[in-house]
């Protein structure tokens, strides 16, 4: 039913068949469309230019070819140590940039199942924003308490109420 891309919580639809009353129950969680927002600013980067150490002799445990860069606002740390450390620099950032990036991606999906969790509820009988009652030809909506003709509702001349 379209009515339920407005409202965000339980729906309860009760129709009967047979003499019998079938329910079934739905759960909707309405969300904004957006992207995911990602930023990454290299002003936010620390670069610390180190010696190496390890296997490859003088040259490694001498210059400071080896690259640590780090970002400030999540303390992500990337380590390059190759031979060159102009390489070593772009090698560094780009992968940087690519671990803030997961990051923030992560953090941006745990608010929204979260959000999405809070919307739809727990999905038991008593969490219910609505019941459409097929047999009556009633929607009640137990946030208000208001009751409407089913057929109003389906046809869109009603629109869902609070959500």
């Amino acid at each position: 039913m379209e009515t339920l891309l407005r409202e965000s919580g339980g729906h309860r639809w009760q129709g009967s068949s047979g003499g019998k009353v079938h329910t079934s129950t739905v759960t909707v969680a309405v969300l904004k469309e957006r992207s995911i927002d990602t930023r990454f600013n290299p002003d936010d980067v620390r670069i610390i230019r180190t010696k190496d150490s390890g296997n490859g002799g003088q040259h490694r445990n001498k210059t400071e070819s080896a690259i640590v860069a780090i970002h400030e606002p999540t303390g992500i740390q990337v380590k390059a140590a190759e031979r060159k450390q102009g390489q070593n620099l772009k090698v560094a950032m780009e992968e940087l940039e690519r671990r803030v990036r997961e990051e923030q991606r992560l953090g941006w999906e745990v608010r929204l199942n979260g959000l999405r969790q809070r919307l739809i509820g727990s999905g038991e009988r008593g969490d219910k924003i609505k019941t459409y009652r097929e047999q009556d030809g009633i929607v009640t909506d137990h946030r208000t308490g208001e009751k409407r003709r089913l057929r109003d509702v389906e046809a869109g001349k009603i629109q869902g109420g609070p959500s």
